[in-house]
This record gives C-alpha cells, structure tokens and sequence, in this order.
C-alpha cells in the first residue's frame, strides 16, 4: 500500500485507562536497546549442531547463545547468534553423537596450514549435505522452559535456527517464586537416552529421548530437513517427576547430578547417579531403569549411600568411562567409586598436591575446583585409560589419568586466568599438521572477571593461550570522555569529536583494568614495519601485489617510492636497476595490476611495466612541460586512465596493454579529451565493452565519461556535488543489477562527507542486466543522483573498494573500506528500489593481542589486494589489509565476513578498580582501586586491602601496574593554594600511592573547585567507607581531600587536606553552592561548608531519612538522593535545615539516578531491574510528588547512568540529544532515548504486534496477548518499547522484513481475539499507517512498508 491509498479516520481506539482530560505531566515513552551485549561466557559446549563435518562449539551468556567454528588453524571464528530467549540462560548441555569417527577428515599439506578465512561461504553448509546435524543443543531458561535446537541452512541458505520449547513443570503454589531454581541441574545419558532436569531441591524431571536413529529418519526427507517436525513434536519420549526425599520423607537439596557409563554391552541399563544434602548429611541416591521399557512411574533410589565425613561436600561430580562408576573432587582430594551390587564402594582417596593461589590474598579462602572437562580422544587411545583435566578457580589445570582402579594426578599448567564453569576440551581436527596444534589438547576457557580463552595443552609444557576471548566483565563504574589527544588531532568544533567510554573491569592485580570499551569490526596487526627506518614517515599511498611467493608493497610520499617485501625495505638494484624498474626516487601517482599478472606504476613522467622482472620496461614517458596528475588502472580490461597536464591545460588519455611476442606495449584508444577543471581523483569501471570514468574536480563537480576499446571518451554527464568543501578526493566503484540502477559509486569529499551516487541508466540502455553493450550511448539518459549524504567527520575523506568481498546475501551490495582523519570504517551499501538504499556504516580497529593497550593512531594510507590476487597471495601470508598507522606499516588479518563486536582496549592498574573519573584540566583518567598485600604475620598471614589512587593518559599503551610503587603516603598539609595550570612535568612525576588506611574503600570521586575571596582552589574529593574487622564495631566513612600542587622544578605531588569523619560509611557525595559539600553518611544526608581561611569544616544542615542514600547529584536549589529502599528523594537547603519538596509514591530498591534537567526528568535505577522515568513539575509542586512517566524492564538491573556524545557522525540516529547510556555488573552496556507521544505510539504499536507472534517472539509470543495492540497509557510500563525485539524484525534482509511486517498487519484476527485486537486485518493495517504517517510524513506514491522498514532502521541504529 501506498501513502495515496490509505484511508482518513475521523478518530483512534481510545487506550484503556485514557481520558479525555489531557493529563498535565507530558507523555514521554522511552526506547531501550542493548549497545554492548555482557561478556560473561558461562558455558562452552562442543555441540555439532549443523552438520558432522562442522566443528561447532556454542558460547553460552547469560541471555544469549554464540555459535563459533573451531577452524583447522585452531581458532575460534563466529557463524551466529542467538538471543531471542526472552529470559535468561540458567544451564546447557548437548544431546547426540557427535560422530568424529565418521567426520570428513581435515586436508592435509599447506592447505590445512594456511589461514582460513572466515568467509561466509566457508560458514555455510556445503551443497548436498543439508542432513540432520548429530548433535542437539539442551538450554535450560529462568523461564522454566526447556529449550532443544540446532541450526540449518534455509532455503534463503542463510543460516537459521530450529528450536523446541518445553515448558518445564510447577513444583510449589507460588508460580512467581523461583526458589528452586529449576533447570541449575541438567544431566544428559551417554547414550543420549534420557535427560534430567533439576533445580536445587525437592524435584527431578526425567525425559525420556527418541533415538538417534528415530531423529535423524524424522529430520531428513528428500536432501532437505523438516524442520516443522522438529519444533512440532521435538526429541523427548516421556516425562517423568521424581521426588529427591528420603525414605523418612525429608527433602533434600541437590549438590550434584548426572549419569553414569553402564558397562560395555549393556544397552538398555540408565544409571542416574543424585548427590544431595538432607539436613547437613550428604546421600548417594542412584536412580536404574531400563530403557527399553516406559519410564517407571514410581521410580526410587536403589539406595541411599552415606559418604565419608570428610565428603560431605563435593565439588564435582565425574562419571568414568572405563568403569562403572564415579569420581568425587573435594577441595584438597578426589574419591573414586565403583559399583558393587546395589552400592557404589569408594577404592581409595587420593590427595592432590595443594599449590598456592595464582593471587596471594585475592580470597580469605583458597581456590577451589571449578570445573572438569574429559579430552576429546579418537580411535587407538587406549580404552582402560581414561583422561580428566581439573581446573581451579585461579586458573591452575591438573591432569588425572585414570588406568583401570589406579589414577595418577600432574600438573598441566596454569592459564593465568580466573575459571568458573565454562572450561572445556574441544575436538582438535589437526592431528596431520605439524606443530605444536597437532599434538595439543585445544582447552577452551571463558574467563570468570577476566579474559578467557583458547589454550593448548601438551605433555610436560604449560598452557600456551593461542586466542584470546575478552571480557569486561564486571563494570564497577564508567566515564565517558574527550581526551587532549583527540581535541588535538582535530579542531574543537569538529564533528568527529566524540566521547570515549572509559569502564573499571576485572579483578585482582593480574585482571583489574580500564577498559576503552569499543564497537567495530576486529582488524588483527600482525607482523609491522617502522617506516621510520625506511626513511618515508609521512606515507600518501600504499598498493600491494603477490611476487614470487612473497607481499610486495608499494609505498609513497609527496617525494619518493619505498618498496617493503616481508618487512625489509627491497634493495633497489633488484627491482629498479637499469632505469627499467620501480622508480624510487619520484611520487607514485597510481600503481596496479592486471589479471595475467602485470603490474604497473605511474609516476608524473612516466608509466612503467615493472613486474614481472624480466618484462619491465617504461611503456611511456613524459618530459619537461607535461605531467601526469591523476591516474587510474583497470586490471580487468588493462586500460589505464591517465590525466596529464601539458601547456597549461588537462588532457585525459585512455591506453590500453597489448603483447605482441612477449612484448607490452601501451596503446592510445581515441584522441585525448580535454577536461575544463583541474582533476582530483579518477575512477573507471567497464561494463561489456564500455570503459565508464568517473573525475572528481577541484570545482566540486563529477565528470561522467564513456568509451570503448576501440574509441576515445564521450562527456556524458556532469553532476555537481553539494556543500562547502565539496571537493571529491576518491572513488570506489561497483556494479549491480538492483531495479535500473547500473553502477554504484561512493565519492569521498574533502568536507568529510561520502556521496552514495547511482548511475541510471533509462529508455534504451547501453547496459543489459549482464551488462552487454546493446545500444550507442545516445540512446539513454545517464543519470547520476545522489541517493545519500553520510558524514564521517571534518578532514578528506579516503575511499577504497573493499575487494575481499564478493557480493551476496541477496543482493547487490557495494562495501567499501573508509579513513578519515582519525576514524577508519567500513561502509557498506545496498540499494532498493523502493527507498534509498541501506547504508550501514562500522568502525575499523586495530587490535594487537600482543599489546592490549594498543591505542589506534591516524591511518594515513590502506591497501588490500586485487581480488585475483587473493588466492596466490593466501598461500604465503594471512594478511588481507594492509595500513600505515601513524609511521607504522601494518599487516593486517582483516575478516571481511566478521560482524562488528565489543573491542576493549585494556590498561591494567594492578588492582581491582573502585571508581573512576576523567580529569579535563589535567587530561587524566583518576583511578581509585584496591590493592591486597599479604603480610608475614603468625598464626596465619594477615591480608590487608589498601585504597590506592592512579592517574593514566588515556592514550597510554602501556601502564606497567607490576613496576608501581604503592608504599608511599601522600603528605599531610592543610594549607590551600589556588588552582594554577598544571604542567605536563608534574602529571608525569605522580605514581600510584596509597590513599587511606586498610580496609577503606573509595565510593566515589570528584573534582571540586571551591571559591574563597576571589579565589578558586582545585581539590580532588574521595568519599569512602571503612570496613573494621573487631567484632561488634560497625564501618566508618570519611571524605579525603587532595590539593595538586607543583614546586619550582615542576614536580608535583597531592597533599591531604582537612578530612570529614563519619561513624557511617559515607555512599555519595557532591559539591553543593561555592564552597560546600552535600553527603549521605548511613541514612542521613549531610551539608558542611569549608572555611579555607580557617582550614575548617563547619555544619550546616543535617536530615535522616527511611534508609540510606545510595546515590546523590545536586541541581540547585535541589539536592537529589537515591535511597536503598526509598527510591528517589529530593530535598531543599532553606537557611540551615534541610526539607523535603519531592519523592517517589512507589517504593524502590535504588542504585543510581540522572538528572536530565533541560527535560525536567530524572531516570532512577533500582535492583528490581527498571529504570524509571520521574518528571520534576515545576514549582511550587501541586502534590508533592515525583511523577512516574514510564518504567522500563530491563534483563538485569542498571548500576550507572551516564549522559554523553559518544555518537560518531555517520550515526544519524532520530534523537539529536545526547545519549544516555547505562551500564550493569554483567558488563552490559545500554542505551536509552526518549520518545515523544508520535514516536512511542508507533513504535510501540509495532511493539505489541511482534510480541503476539509466534515467528518472531517464539518462546514468549503470549506474554503480552492480553493487552489490545492500539498503545496504552494505562500504566507506566507500557510506555517502554524494547529496542532489541523491534530488531528481531530487521535482523535479515530487506525484502524479508518487509514480507513480515505485511504478514503482521494482514493476519486475520481470531473471534477469540476481539477484545485485544482491532475487528479485522484492514482497520488493524489502516490504523499503522496513520500512526506511521503522523511520524515519517507522506510523499506521492510511497510505499508505507518500505518506509516502515527504513525508519525502523534509523531509529534502532544504536550510537556507535
């Protein structure tokens, strides 16, 4: 439908709970969506859950699902994920055989050795092979649903996934409580006969599993997989309940569950072994039946076994393989059972080798096991050995190898890491390769308040880490902030200024951080050349060719030529002896290669054949008087497009390669064109046998010129680009077959700006479909439009085809690598016939695994290889991007493939991070972190947690915690001095020092700048609490003060000022009028004023309120504090006592707030995991109160808020604010924006259609059923819209989106539906559109679905 065809209503559905009176709060609605997704991994599961020939491996969240490949190099690569659960994920298992004797073997030789790249057509499941995967993912949700999927290739052949949802059984009266946390336990039979599921007491359900063989006939039909049947019917048999009781009726509490290995040949025989606890003793209760009858229907334990005293509380439980039994690790030892009769009989204890913690003091206890895995081992293993690999909690790995009833334990290394549950062992396919990969076990680890990993294992060597899987995990405290060295690089105004997020991470002196959390496309630095060495700092260009099983690169400044082969610059008689050569000593204009291998290089004078060596010749050279100025070669057609200028005027040449008896020659094709403007850039493209240039001029136009092979250029068009600066400096160009759209371009302006530009070609084309030439160009109107304007920032902009890429996906896409001053990107673009085209647009960063710390200079030149140069050059490097960062040479591992992800840049600080500020005056981050030393004391050793304060220079690479020197106090001095500019010499002298006594902790920190006399001072101000460890004493709190000061020589140094003491911890603090402090110490909240003459603190006004102030922020008159049970309160200074003006009617658990003052809005944070929106009337207040606008749900609770412009310009997001962002302990990272009353209405009109569908919700589709789908105002909740499930709508291609919005508005309502639903499919369809027009506007003709869709697109774009 079009916007001509959609009807006039006189008026709209009335919302339930809406009255005519317009309430006096305005209408706001507000719009959540997941900027970061949490780090935290908490499992790793091998599960073959495609196809047997893929080695999958599924990352479990804590919400999500990520499936990667394990590739032949060893590393991890990303295929999909998975996330829309609509709950959180509470356990994983696998289901299957994953049939690694019937896999297709690896290849061997160097193609096994080489790199494979991620590509998506090494992602897809072969042709052919669309069989049933032989593995079936198990998730357990806190929704109490019991999830079995795999993932297929739909016949889109996009990757896709089928799920099976079963509702989990009700133990108890209250459905809302989940005590029991059912689903904790899943145990899978070996055989994959059975599955148990169970939470912490009371309840085990049993299923009972269809067969492998029952599955797989049921999948598979004719070379495809029904996957309908699976989510019909699923795996599961039958269901059992079995209650965890003794038999004097008591119930117990679950420690432990999974099945046992039956003896070899006993086919029908579950054993299901249950560890439980009753009343402080622990029982062995295992559950036998057999399989090839019904489940029993009153099944009972056989017995109930009593272990040793000294057992009673396991750690782990691991079934054996090579007998029937068990083994049991505790903390110091491990006990193994075997079955006799109906018990199981412990053999003997053995004790494990107790090694100190990896982390002196990091715990009052010492690190426990974690987790076992059992290494993947094929046929000619021995079958009566058996290999388990534990591993602690502080990363240290042991290696049990159990021979019959006897077991040996060693050392297998240490990881460096801290391991929870997700530790495991992976199918290493590369048992043909030399090196150390083919003899290592591949331990995958995902890491616990650190980074995980893949390590390999091998005999008698300690755990190498061969990938790295980052986490930022847990986020204390956040700040965002401009740093110097951006203000620097480009000016203050400039558009591409945007704030950093600076965020406390990790624990502990090896894994305490701050992280610049970073959003973009991974590129990998590997091997790097100093071009300072090379004598060519200032790098203008860059080009790379294969020679000789080698990477050339060609390199060039204003001035000269540097050629690099492998990272060592080329001896010059080599590739340019007898003149015939690379000429080194001029500017390279151009350079390029051909598809029969030839590559060429154009200098102002000359062009020249310079590879192969034993061709290389000067193909045409110019003298005094002409010079080529721009220049352009197409590999593919060998033309080369030259503009040169003689005699004060610009020619354009067209030449062409020819070979006659091994000869190459250049041929001139036509006269040469004269151009009326001095060329900036040129482009060509061939289509059949037509050469298509582009000419960027200093006019700000763009020349549009066609030829052939066989006759000079034609002026087609010429197309004026708009804005100041408009100055194109780059092309990139690409064909495709989208509607009547011939070629693509991209333009890059000196204004920062790109141009996505369409060349249409209308009534007799010169261009077919498979672009044959069919007609004389006279015949066609050539167009060149402007589809879009994106900006990338305020400097020229560089631009270059990306050519590792091959399109797909269907569609046509142009993608395409960008720099521009600081920022690199990838842009790619798609066009539609119906709109303008999706433009998507993601940061590039280097990373450097070698150097976590690594901080992104400018890129000053890029190069990636000719796609027919891929393939050789594969055979002898990784690389497929190549850069010149600053006045390095970068070798780049770029995967073109890879979805944009959280990069975190990573400063340790030899702690773990308390809080965090950013310093403008001093251009530093201030950290406040705990620091543990451990102390030689008797009896035991004491351990004493010491507040420590840091600056670090955000671009710093390097912060060296292990070098720091925590032992020196500052000094003590109570007189003040005013604020003077700090010196760079002073900033450099400070190093971390202990700030406070054992056992304080810093809660926050600020910059204070009080005023006395006409004077201003700069102090830096800590709150803190004090935990005191006697018995009976309760934790204090003060206020520190620090004074910067600098002497004569510019050292510098803090010295403390007068303290506030308090017998309460003191949780917040903040400035309040010129000389004044507002805290909340317990549950009062405090106002004292400091007297710089007298170095004195005096009271001004105290007040207690319900329960303590969590979080405090001052707008005055106003004084705001979020209270731990009392939600918000707002209170007011009036002469020397403190009143109430406002609160919150609803009592909340709070965290933090934000003011928004500009909107009159507070949004307060609470541990129920919501954030509310609080309008602040103007005063006088009518009530009272703070009124509620909107609640919003989150999937977990948010700890801070923060309001910053971290938008880069290419994000054209509908809100024009600043972005508020907020942050959770998982490491989480949110965004949050405000809707008007048109925006909310439809969005959330959209909102209610997709929750009730089955498609895009289907394991919570009926949540909201019960509300009409026209917005309601009815209760504050239901002014969220979340972001993330609109997305699932756009989460695919978009002719696909468009096809589902469709289907929401046409289905037909059921009569059952009445009275949530509109009476039919058109008044439902007519209503959106209204709602979508009052939004968007309308325009003649459009077509409303593909408007939808591409608004839906720009207002979910997320600010990075």
């Amino acid at each position: 439908m079009n916007a001509q065809q959609v009807p006039r209503q006189n008026g709209t559905r009335p919302s339930r709970g809406e009255t005519a009176s317009r309430k006096p709060t305005p209408l706001k609605g507000i719009l959540t969506r997941t900027l970061m997704p949490s780090s935290v991994v908490k499992y790793i599961v091998p599960a073959r859950i495609r196809h047997r020939t893929k080695n999958d491996v599924v990352l479990v969240g804590e919400h999500t699902i990520e499936l990667k490949e394990l590739l032949p190099d060893g590393t991890l690569h990303s295929v999909a994920q998975k996330g829309d659960f609509g709950s959180g994920i509470r356990a994983a298992s696998v289901i299957g055989d994953p049939g690694l004797d019937a896999r297709i073997p690896p290849t061997t030789g160097i193609d096994s050795i080489i790199k494979q790249e991620a590509s998506e057509e090494t992602m897809k499941i072969p042709d052919g092979w669309r069989e049933a995967p032989p593995q079936i993912l198990v998730i357990a949700l806190e929704s109490r649903t019991l999830i079995f999927l795999f993932a297929y290739q739909n016949f889109s052949d996009q990757l896709d996934f089928a799920a099976y949802p079963r509702p989990l059984p009700l133990f108890g009266k209250d459905e809302r409580k989940d005590d029991n946390q059912l689903g904790k336990h899943i145990a899978v039979d070996p055989r994959s006969r059975a599955i148990a599921i169970a939470g912490t007491k009371t309840w085990i359900t049993l299923y009972r599993l269809k067969s492998l063989t029952q599955l797989k006939t049921e999948l598979e039909h004719n070379g495809s997989i029904k996957v309908e049947r699976f989510v019909r019917d699923g795996p599961l048999q039958e269901e059992r309940h079995v209650p965890i009781k003794k038999k004097n009726g008591k119930d117990g509490t679950i420690l432990k569950m999974d099945f046992l290995y039956p003896a070899n040949g006993d086919t029908d025989h579950v054993i299901l072994l249950v560890v439980a606890s009753f009343e402080g003793r622990t029982l062995l209760l295992h559950y036998e039946w057999d399989n090839s009858q019904a489940l029993p229907t009153d099944l009972t334990p056989r017995a109930e076994q009593s272990v040793h005293s000294e057992e009673q509380m396991p750690l782990l439980l691991i079934p054996l393989t090579t007998l029937t039994g068990f083994m049991l690790v505790f903390e110091k030892s491990y006990s193994i059972y075997k079955k006799a009769s109906d018990r199981y009989e412990a053999l003997k204890r053995n004790t494990i080798l107790q090694q100190p913690p990896e982390e002196p003091g990091s715990s009052r206890r010492a690190p426990l096991w974690s987790q076992w895995t059992r290494p993947v081992r094929h046929a000619g293993f021995g079958s009566a050995s058996e290999v388990i690999y534990l591993c602690r909690e502080d990363g240290k790995v042991r290696y049990v190898q159990l021979e019959g009833q006897h077991s040996e334990s060693t050392e297998a290394g240490k990881l460096e890491i801290n391991v929870d549950s997700a530790f495991t062992c992976l199918d290493n396919m590369n048992k043909e390769v030399n090196g150390d990969l083919s003899i290592s076990d591949i331990l995958a680890v995902g890491g616990d308040m650190s980074n995980g990993g893949l390590y390999l294992s091998r005999p008698r060597h300690d755990a190498q880490k061969w990938q790295t899987i980052p986490c930022w995990a847990p986020i204390v405290d956040f700040v965002t902030a401009i740093t110097s060295f951006q203000k620097n690089r480009a000016n203050n105004n400039s558009s591409a200024l945007r704030e950093r997020i600076f965020a406390g991470t990790g624990k502990g002196p090896r894994h305490g951080a701050i992280c610049e959390l970073r959003y973009g496309i991974e590129a990998l630095s590997g091997a790097k050349v100093d071009l300072n060495d090379l004598e060519i700092p200032f790098v203008t260009g860059l080009w790379v060719f294969p020679h000789a099983g080698e990477t050339l690169l060609l390199l060039t400044d204003p001035t000269q030529s540097r050629l690099v082969v492998e990272g060592v610059q080329v001896v010059s008689e080599e590739f340019s002896g007898n003149g015939d050569g690379f000429d080194m000593n001029s500017t390279t204009v151009t350079a390029g290669s051909t598809t029969d291998g030839l590559v060429l290089q154009v200098t102002p004078s000359s062009i020249r054949l310079v590879l192969p060596l034993e061709r290389r010749c000067h193909l045409r050279d110019y003298y005094e008087g002409t010079k080529i100025i721009e220049g352009a070669i197409h590999g593919t057609s060998s033309s080369i497009i030259t503009a040169v200028r003689m005699d004060g005027e610009v020619y354009l040449h067209h030449e062409k390669l020819t070979t006659n008896r091994e000869k190459t020659s250049l041929k001139r094709v036509g006269a040469p064109l004269l151009l009326s403007s001095e060329p900036t850039c040129v482009a060509s493209h061939v289509l059949g046998s037509k050469v298509f240039v582009f000419i960027g001029t200093a006019a700000g136009t763009i020349l549009l010129l066609q030829g052939s092979d066989h006759s000079g250029f034609v002026l087609l068009s010429e197309h004026t680009l708009e804005g100041d600066f408009a100055i194109c400096d780059s092309f990139a160009v690409s064909h495709v077959s989208t509607g009547r759209i011939a070629l693509l371009l991209l333009c890059g302006l000196r204004n920062g700006t790109i141009h996505i530009c369409t060349l249409d070609i209308y009534e007799g084309s010169i261009v077919s479909r498979v672009y044959e030439a069919v007609a004389d160009s006279s015949e066609g109107a050539h167009v060149l439009q402007t589809q879009e304007i994106v900006s990338i920032g305020d400097t020229t902009v560089k631009i270059a085809s990306d050519t590792t890429y091959e399109t797909g996906r269907g569609g046509d896409y142009l993608r395409a690598m960008i720099v521009c001053g600081e920022d690199s990107c990838r842009l790619e673009y798609q066009p539609n016939p119906k709109t303008n085209g999706t433009t998507r647009v993601n940061s590039i960063w280097l990373m450097d695994h070698q150097k976590p710390g690594f901080h992104q200079g400018a890129i000053r030149a890029m190069a990636q290889p000719e796609n027919w140069n891929l393939r050789s050059m594969r055979e002898h490097t990784t690389a497929t991007f190549f850069c010149v960062e600053r006045s390095v040479l970068h070798f780049v591992d770029f995967d073109t493939s890879q979805q944009p992800r959280v990069l975190p840049r990573r400063l340790y600080i030899g702690g773990t991070p308390s809080r965090i500020m950013y310093s403008k005056r001093l251009d530093k981050l201030i950290v406040a972190f705990t620091k543990t030393v451990v102390r030689a004391a008797q009896p035991h050793n004491q351990r004493l947690l010491y507040p420590v304060l840091k600056f670090i220079d955000p671009s710093d690479e390097e912060t060296n915690p292990l070098e720091d020197d925590f032992t020196e106090p500052y000094p003590a001095d109570h007189n003040f001095r005013s604020s003077e500019p700090i010196t760079q010499k002073c900033l450099s002298h400070f190093r971390p020092h202990v700030i406070g006594s054992s056992g304080e902790k810093v809660l926050g920190i600020f910059e204070w700048y009080p005023e006395e006399d006409g004077k201003s001072y700069h102090l830096l101000v800590m709150n803190t609490t004090r935990a005191r460890v006697e018995q009976g004493r309760k934790n204090t709190g003060r206020i520190l003060l620090l004074e910067l000061t600098q002497d004569q020589t510019g050292r510098g140094t803090f010295n403390f000022k007068p303290p506030i003491k308090n017998d309460s911890p003191i949780w917040a603090a903040a400035p309040y009028g010129k000389n004044s402090l507002v805290f909340c110490a317990g549950k009062s909240v405090v106002v004292q004023t400091l007297s710089i003459v007298d170095k004195k603190w005096k009271g001004i006004a105290s007040m207690n309120l319900s329960s303590e102030g969590r979080a405090l922020s001052t707008d005055e008159p106003f004084i705001y504090v979020t209270t731990m049970n009392h939600s918000l309160v707002v209170l007011r200074l009036d002469g020397d006592h403190l009143e109430i003006c406002l609160n919150n009617t609803k009592a909340h658990d709070g965290l933090h707030h934000l003011l928004l003052s500009d909107q009159s809005l507070i949004l307060q944070t609470d541990k129920q995991e919501t954030i509310t929106g609080l309008w602040q009337p103007p005063p006088p207040a009518s009530n009272g109160y703070l009124e509620e606008l909107f609640k919003a749900r989150l999937p977990v609770p948010i700890t801070r808020l923060v309001r910053a412009a971290i938008k880069p310009p290419w994000r054209t997001s509908f809100s024009t604010s600043d972005t508020v962002v907020g942050t959770s302990i998982d490491g989480a990272v949110y965004q949050f924006d405000l809707l008007d009353e048109a925006q909310w209405r439809l969005l959330r009109f959209l909102y209610n259609m997709i929750r009730r569908d089955k498609t895009l919700c289907p394991f919570d589709h009926n949540k909201e059923a019960s509300r009409h789908i026209e917005p309601s105002t009815e209760r504050a909740h239901h002014l969220h819209v979340d972001g993330d499930l609109l997305n699932r709508l756009l989460d695919r291609e978009p002719a696909e989106s468009e096809a589902l919005l469709r289907g929401l508005l046409d289905r037909v309502p059921q009569s059952s539906e009445r009275a949530i639903d509109f009476k039919d499919a058109t008044t439902r369809r007519n209503r959106f559109f209204e709602l979508l027009i009052a939004v968007i506007g309308v325009q003649q003709g459009q077509d409303l679905i593909a408007g939808a869709i591409e608004h839906l697109r720009k207002v979910l774009e997320t600010a990075l």
